[in-house]
């Protein structure tokens, strides 16, 4: 694994000093936990594996490109790259909450209600939200038999490839 923070003996600059952070796009943390509370019905999840969930395109993935030769000198170069966001990457965070919205947005239709809870109850990849026990149980589903719940907030996730 690369380290985006390992610091060039060169430049001094590491990849993330080089890279944008982004606008801070989360949700207040007070304002969430206090909604919690409110909830008569809690529901808590986590977003499985978030940031490699995200695919980058073919301009990002040079970004944290790799060129390797494995030890006989004269083998020919090998390039790698990413073709995921990375967790430890300054953007990570933002980036997956753009992917997180976009989501929400374009498959709104599924639940509205769910969309909006999901827009307005992640804190990064943690899920703190809740309701009634009905909107509960739509939100959630029941469990498949890989695991994986069916509810509407699933199903919105799942359009972006984002399983909790």
């Amino acid at each position: 694994m690369i380290n985006s923070s390992l610091v060039d003996p060169v430049t001094k600059l590491s990849l993330n000093d080089m890279m944008a952070k982004g606008p801070n796009i989360l949700a207040d943390m007070w304002k969430l936990l206090l909604r919690f509370r409110s909830y008569s019905v809690g529901l808590v999840a986590d977003v499985s594996k978030a940031y490699h969930s995200l695919k980058t395109g073919l301009l990002e993935k040079h970004l944290r490109r790799i060129v390797w030769r494995f030890a006989d000198s004269k083998q020919a170069w090998k390039v790698y790259a990413f073709l995921m966001v990375t967790f430890g990457d300054r953007p990570a965070g933002t980036i997956l909450q753009i992917a997180i919205k976009i989501v929400c947005q374009a498959h709104f239709k599924i639940d509205p209600y769910a969309a909006n809870k999901l827009l307005n109850n992640l804190f990064v990849d943690d899920l703190s939200s809740g309701g009634e026990q009905e909107e509960v149980t739509r939100f959630k589903g029941t469990k498949d038999e890989n695991g994986r719940f069916t509810g509407s907030m699933s199903q919105i996730m799942n359009k972006g490839n984002l399983r909790f």
